[in-house]
């Protein structure tokens, strides 16, 4: 048991510790919420919700990576002790923000006022007006967590990362209480739009005030800006775009397909089937955030024992893991899906083994992704991970007027994972000094 206790205590046990929390929000957010959505909205408006969000889920990429990649060197100039290069990473991160959102926000009022969003977008509950303001309103959200993650990037420097993830998974419980009890008094949409946005801007709020006065003294100065520095983070940071940008082709170019070519009801199963077997995804994922910074630490002091062993155990537990939950879903799919959207939504397992299919393919070389994203070592991975996401989504397109089969959509997905299977694990071997040997048996 002390064993246990120590080994809690340690950074990555902490950071595990408000992962598992933030995995129970996310129950909560996205497995309890959907009968609510369906009882109260009904399956036009829900659907009309995901496709928002969707489209919304875009403007989570303008940073274009920079604040991934400057966080990735803010935590190894600070091991350096090279604090004003420290500064001038934040004061560069804010400015970029601050910037490309209020040229996007004006650019995406003008395309508002231009174009019929309802039309474009196949909506069906949601008038014009309505789709507008909502968008602008998620968006407006969308901003505040990304001025959030800058300094966020702070806690990371110093191995309290679990700090910065308790307050997101706080705001994020927040967020799904608002939206729950906005459903059931049936308040307008607008309004919970407008609710919905005010965790996210508190959070912010509390996480620049708590970084900058209590970890490490920053104050925003003109003087900090550094355009050689900038410069230098391009290239990786245009990589670096390419994962949320081909994840956002993924999973939301996936979603307009699959409700402009098969409707609504095709894509609130897609939705909630994706979201109900994307739990094990999740799981892993937030595993591997939890180990990002450490892994980072381990990279800027050049350990490369410590790397390997990281790389390995969580390779082997997300392999792990996305087995024992592939396997309790072919059991218990159907099941919790008939509880779980009241019945509202016919089943399919079909569905969902091949979206089981998808995510444990993922599985395969999402370790691989970690070790290379966390030391800015991404570059050619990620441009091949997007050129992948396009042609993926070119051959889901093709399926879906084809074919009509919702299944062959999904399945699309895997042209990603079997070409990045290959090239990122031996990428990552490199990196770490690793054999493939012993990264697949996990020898000590």
């Amino acid at each position: 048991m002390k064993t246990i206790l120590s080994k809690l205590r340690t950074p990555i046990g902490e950071n595990l510790i408000s992962t598992f929390f933030g995995i129970g929000i996310q129950l909560f957010v996205q497995l309890i919420l959907v009968p609510f959505y369906l009882i109260y909205w009904g399956v036009e408006l829900y659907g009309d919700w995901i496709v928002l969000t969707a489209i919304t889920s875009f403007f989570s990429i303008s940073d274009i990576g920079l604040n991934t990649v400057a966080s990735n060197l803010l935590a190894i100039r600070y091991q350096e002790k090279q604090y004003k290069e420290c500064n001038s990473l934040l004061a560069n991160s804010v400015v970029l923000l601050i910037v490309t959102f209020s040229i996007l926000n004006i650019l995406l009022f003008i395309f508002l006022l231009e174009n019929d969003l309802v039309a474009i977008a196949g909506l069906n509950q949601i008038n014009r007006f309505q789709s507008s303001v909502v968008l602008i309103l998620l968006v407006v959200k969308i901003f505040f967590g990304m001025m959030g993650g800058v300094y966020h990037s702070i806690y990371k420097c110093v191995s309290k990362t679990h700090k910065g993830i308790m307050i997101s998974n706080i705001s994020r419980l927040i967020e799904g209480l608002i939206l729950l009890l906005c459903i059931i008094v049936k308040l307008p949409i607008l309004l919970v739009a407008l609710l919905y946005i005010v965790p996210s801007i508190i959070t912010f709020i509390y996480i620049r005030y708590d970084t900058t006065h209590n970890i490490y003294k920053f104050k925003f100065h003109i003087s900090y800006l550094n355009w050689r520095l900038f410069k230098s983070l391009l290239i990786p940071s245009f990589a670096f775009i390419s994962f949320p940008f081909g994840l956002s082709i993924l999973n939301q170019g996936f979603t307009l397909i699959v409700n402009k070519y098969l409707g609504a009801e095709s894509v609130v199963l897609f939705n909630t089937t994706r979201t109900l077997t994307n739990f094990a995804k999740s799981i892993v994922g937030n595993i591997q955030v939890a180990i990002w910074p450490e892994f980072t630490i381990a990279y800027a002091n050049n350990n490369k024992k410590r790397m390997q062993n990281i790389a390995r155990k969580v390779f082997h537990v997300s392999i792990f893991l996305t087995i024992c939950f592939s396997l309790f879903f072919y059991i218990f799919g159907e099941w919790i899906y008939d509880i779980w959207t009241k019945g509202k939504v016919e089943f399919s397992m079909s569905l969902m083994m091949a979206f089981l299919i998808v995510v444990f393919a993922d599985s395969i070389w999402s370790t691989a992704r970690l070790t290379l994203n966390a030391t800015n070592n991404h570059t050619k991975i990620g441009l091949l991970y997007f050129c992948l996401s396009i042609i993926a989504t070119f051959v889901a397109f093709l399926s879906a007027i084809l074919t009509h089969k919702l299944i062959l959509v999904v399945l699309s997905m895997l042209v990603v994972d079997i070409f990045m299977s290959v090239y990122s694990i031996k990428k990552s071997m490199l990196l770490t000094q690793d054999s493939f040997v012993n990264y697949l048996y996990y020898k000590k």
